[in-house]
């Protein structure tokens, strides 16, 4: 990966990690959330953004290791 995601805040606090944001985004706006108001969509798009977080990095990586 050649960038990491970085917001700076109001209270000039900086986030990085997507995850990270996501998070403190969903606590300080609740009514307006990122995610689908289904249950079932948001379990997907939480699973797409633990895959994506994750495992395509240590994938990335493995490979190029060779493991």
């Amino acid at each position: 990966m050649k960038f990491i995601p970085i917001v700076k805040t109001p209270e000039n606090e900086y986030l990085q990690d997507t995850s990270n944001i996501i998070d403190t985004l969903e606590l300080a706006h609740p009514s307006r959330s990122v995610y689908p108001t289904s249950s079932k969509q948001k379990l997907v798009a939480l699973l797409l953004e633990l895959y994506g977080d994750e495992w395509v990095i240590f994938s990335k990586a493995s490979r190029q290791l060779k493991l």
